[in-house]
């Protein structure tokens, strides 16, 4: 199955021992966590739709949201003198 990045909201009555079962519980099930944040409760990582799904279901979760790094483009604008 396919990993992709996720984007996991807690919900905001979340204490931090609901932040820090979610970690633990990403963690054992192998996702590969890129960044958190515990004062804001949320987790960017790298898991798959199976393992997203089953996120989705966790009481403490608010949103379980796909995210997409990309390369920025640069535009070259060339000015002509006359």
């Amino acid at each position: 199955m396919m990993q992709e990045t996720y984007l996991i909201k807690l919900r905001d009555n979340s204490i931090y021992e609901d932040f820090a079962m979610v970690a633990s519980f990403l963690k054992r099930n192998k996702a590969q966590i890129i960044m958190t944040s515990s004062q804001r409760f949320w987790i960017v990582a790298i898991l798959n739709q199976r393992l997203a799904e089953v996120v989705k279901r966790l009481p403490s979760i608010e949103i379980v949201g796909g995210v997409t790094f990309r390369k920025r483009e640069v535009r070259v604008i060339r000015i002509q003198k006359q």
